[in-house]
């Protein structure tokens, strides 16, 4: 998570990948990351990416 925020902090998109639905959900609301993806649903991470 600190990566992520940092990562913000510099002016970069950041999207993150997490286990489950409501991970995706805090990492957006309580986070600021611009996207996420549940790795546990998603198979092809390559078009998660892609979709974010």
């Amino acid at each position: 998570m600190n990566a992520g925020q940092l990562a913000k902090i510099r002016g970069c998109r950041v999207i993150g990948s997490t286990g489950s639905d409501d991970k995706v959900k805090l990492i957006k609301e309580e986070f600021g990351y611009d996207d996420g993806f549940n790795y546990n649903t998603e198979s092809d991470f390559d078009a998660a990416l892609s979709k974010s």
